[in-house]
């Protein structure tokens, strides 16, 4: 009697993920009634110069992206601070992660709302004033849903899904609000190559889009190191340990080449800055070539398939600047197509990461258990 008791009491507690969303219903309607308050009250005081749709779009935009700093923050923090021993190293390294996390969320958030309503405008034209409201609590209610949840059971896969959304709605948004309507025909550079909001736009998307690839590097390499130690038992006897310790460091540099080069792009526009933009803008073309070249060497446990898929990018890539150097196309054309590669790439990479790591969750339910305790968890492994 007393086991069926307690069989029924331990179905009555819930689990993290439970937890996650039954908490993520609430932060929903908080946000949402928060976003909604601070719209009705700005477009009730504002002065008329204000109430532009374009600075209404902005300052809803601001709106949203502050209640979602602070709901990330408490998702992140309440998943991330509470499973582990707390040790100052380990505090400063989370308190890092939890920053940066927390500035790529929101301003993705920020963009990705800015250009939603920028479309819904353009459809709905002088009306757009009266729908606006409506609209930003729809929004503010899937934000605080979904981006609590996704704070609290934060994955590499997570970050990885953020990022081509991120860039889309960036770029999408940069190139829409452009006072330049033929910037595409020069080249990619040329949308980031001034001081308006809509080159700032490109820039810091640019920017964050190139920490977003060091926090995924960092993960990567953390969960590599723990396919190591948990499937090589013996690791540290064996005469290939340092061989894997070479690729480690290296895969760590050419990752964190890759996305400091891309966060250079941004940093440094073409025009006060031309031999830093174009060491930046071309020079991220050696670490990503090098990565998809040496990746059967640096990380030996992906599939032939993408080896494969590697190869192929780095074919498509050269063929392009082949048909741009005959004039066959245009630079922006190779400049987008290659970014998109690399990007696609990268999203790929990340992809495939997060599958080993929940490959190796699975096997962990049939080793011993000093084995499993013995060699640790990945980066982003937590009690349930």
């Amino acid at each position: 009697m007393e086991q069926r008791t307690g069989r029924v009491l331990s179905m009555n507690v819930l689990g993290r993920h439970q937890r996650a969303e039954t908490v993520g219903i609430f932060t929903s309607i908080a946000t949402c009634a928060s976003v909604s308050y601070a719209t009705y009250a700005y477009t009730q005081s504002a002065k008329a110069i204000w109430l532009l749709t374009s600075r209404r779009i902005i300052m809803t935009s601001v709106f949203l992206t502050c209640c979602t700093a602070v709901v990330f923050i408490c998702g992140y923090a309440r998943n991330g601070f509470s499973h582990e021993k707390k040790t100052f190293l380990r505090l400063v390294r989370r308190s890092g992660e939890l920053i940066a996390l927390t500035v790529v969320y929101t301003v993705s958030i920020g963009l990705i709302s800015a250009a939603l309503q920028m479309f819904v405008a353009q459809i709905l034209g002088k009306s757009f004033a009266s729908y606006q409201l409506p609209v930003v609590a729809f929004m503010a209610s899937i934000v605080g849903y979904t981006v609590f949840v996704q704070a609290a059971l934060m994955t590499s896969r997570t970050i990885a899904t953020l990022l081509p959304v991120f860039v889309i709605s960036g770029v999408t948004l940069a190139g829409m609000t452009s006072d330049d309507p033929v910037w595409w025909k020069n080249n990619f550079s040329q949308l980031g190559d001034r001081t308006t909001f809509a080159a700032n736009i490109f820039n810091f998307t640019v920017i964050l889009a190139g920490a977003t690839m060091l926090i995924i590097s960092y993960f990567a390499v953390s969960e590599i190191t723990t396919q190591h130690r948990l499937f090589e038992r013996h690791f540290k006897e064996l005469p290939e340990n340092n061989e894997f310790l070479a690729r480690r460091a290296v895969l760590a540099l050419l990752l964190t080449v890759a996305g400091i080069m891309f966060m250079g792009i941004g940093l440094f526009r073409y025009s006060p800055h031309p031999i830093l933009h174009n060491v930046f803008a071309r020079g991220i073309a050696l670490p990503m070539t090098l990565l998809m070249i040496g990746m059967p060497w640096l990380v030996r446990q992906m599939s032939v398939a993408f080896y494969f898929v590697s190869d192929f990018i780095l074919a498509v890539i050269v063929a392009a600047y082949i048909y741009w150097y005959q004039g066959y196309t245009s630079l922006t054309n190779v400049e987008a197509l290659a970014a998109i590669l690399f990007m696609g790439w990268f999203i790929l990479f990340s992809r495939q990461i997060t599958a080993l790591e929940s490959d190796r969750l699975e096997a962990l339910t049939n080793l011993p258990a000093d084995i499993v305790q013995e060699m640790g968890h990945s980066r982003l492994d937590h009690e349930a």
